[in-house]
């Protein structure tokens, strides 16, 4: 289904109607490409910043914006139909004109123009790519085979809600955020599931070897079973899946295989345009791409040879080229790389260097472990300045963590002990 709305299509749709007539650039649109939470967050921005600038908006999806974020708790059963389709408490701007279900094809930085798959050729002012990124898939053998599935946008949650009640045995090929939030719903009606990984810890990104051995035995309290340190070589299978062969050997028989590998961030139309691109799409520090009239922002963006593949980061940058658009000075310095997680029911909490991609020897560590209530918490401390921190079970204190970590707040000498002994670095009337 495509929807379009009206607002202002007269002046957007002025450039079409007459190709051959000079336009002035005021008549043409800011042109967003994507509308997930930070696209949108994007045409927000300018709204409030140029209420009379007419905004054009560009979702390839066939729904109206949703919050991607609440893909899992919908899959697990914790989220209705309602608050999925309420994107991050972002809304389309009354200005938008909203093309849903339009894929844009391709875009010529000289014109200034985009087109999409109608046939449409739409003029910008200014174009801001916010495209996004795509699940990674690994070419191994048999991957193509019925019943191997992804998870990453609304199509592959349906595919998967429609598929867990026929499922009896599901494996899920990765053990980041994604994959552990889809061994959580596809577990939901008593399949077995079993999460697998090259890694040698759940969350690698996020937890050290004791976080993710805590969250593993949570796991293991739930029925979904780890399998660490051992990649998939091969899905098995005639005509549908029937199992999967792990780098070691060894078979699993399964009926479903779930892929959560990652994501690679969308580059194609940045690419055909001619724009700088490496993993993502470069970016300085105000959004701008190689084209001084092309911004980048979200999963699709990487600055500074950074990608973070976060939301709070996307909606940061979204709000600094937005400035920039508007003619307002705005800087994107980075974001201090977080994560919240409902892990089947356990939260877990990330921020800072804690994971795989730690340096050795960075720092000194701080552990408090409370294993009656499934508490674990580690902080890191570098010249005598908070780092980092993973905190396992809830932890009331990690607003403020955060805060202190981005301000670069000093530990001081008798919060260690007090933390070793009741895992609180303040008091709790402070």
């Amino acid at each position: 289904m495509r929807e379009q709305a009206t607002f202002s299509e007269h002046r957007v749709a002025q450039h079409l109607e007459a190709p051959n007539k000079t336009v002035k650039a005021g008549d043409l649109p800011i042109v967003v490409i994507g509308n997930g939470p930070v696209g949108m967050r994007v045409a927000e921005e300018l709204q409030q910043r140029l209420p009379r600038t007419p905004l054009l908006v560009f979702g390839d999806e066939p729904h109206e914006p949703y919050n991607r974020l609440r893909l899992s708790s919908w899959l697990s059963g914790n989220t209705d139909w309602v608050e999925l389709m309420r994107p991050s408490g972002i809304s389309a701007p009354e200005c938008v004109q909203h093309r849903i279900g339009y894929r844009v094809l391709s875009i010529n930085p000289a014109e200034k123009t985009v087109t999409d798959d109608s046939g449409s050729t739409w003029g910008y002012r200014k174009l801001v790519l916010a495209t996004g990124s795509s699940a990674h898939v690994p070419d191994i053998p048999g991957v193509q085979l019925p019943g191997v599935y992804r998870f990453h946008d609304l199509d592959d949650t349906m595919a998967l809600l429609a598929r867990r009640a026929g499922s009896r045995h599901s494996v899920i090929v990765g053990g980041g955020p994604l994959g552990l939030e889809a061994a959580r719903g596809m577990q939901r009606l008593g399949t077995r599931v079993t999460v697998v990984d090259h890694a040698d810890r759940l969350l690698p990104m996020q937890l050290d070897e004791r976080g993710s051995a805590y969250l593993e035995y949570e796991l293991g309290q739930l029925g979904i079973a780890s399998l660490l340190g051992c990649g998939v070589m091969q899905v098995l299978g005639a005509e549908r899946v029937q199992g999967v062969r792990l780098r070691d050997g060894t078979e699993i028989p399964c009926d479903t295989v779930i892929m959560a590998t990652g994501v690679r961030a969308k580059t194609d139309l940045a690419k055909q345009a001619g724009l700088a691109c490496r993993r993502g799409i470069r970016v300085d520090d105000g959004m701008r791409t190689s084209d001084p009239d092309i911004f980048a922002v979200g999963d699709c963006a990487e600055h500074r040879e950074q990608m973070y593949g976060l939301l709070a980061p996307g909606l940061e940058q979204a709000a600094v080229a937005a400035a920039n658009i508007s003619g307002t000075s705005g800087i994107y310095k980075g974001t201090v790389a977080t994560s919240r997680l409902q892990v089947s029911g356990a939260s877990v909490f990330s921020v800072g260097p804690m994971g795989v991609s730690a340096r050795r020897h960075y720092g000194r560590s701080y552990r408090y472990t409370d294993s009656t209530n499934g508490v674990y918490r580690r902080i890191l401390v570098h010249r005598h300045r908070l780092v980092g921190a993973i905190g396992i079970g809830e932890w009331t204190e990690t607003e403020r963590l955060l805060a202190h970590i981005e301000d670069h707040g000093w530990v001081m000498p008798w919060q260690v002990p007090r933390f070793l002994r009741c895992g609180h670095l303040w008091r709790k009337d402070h």
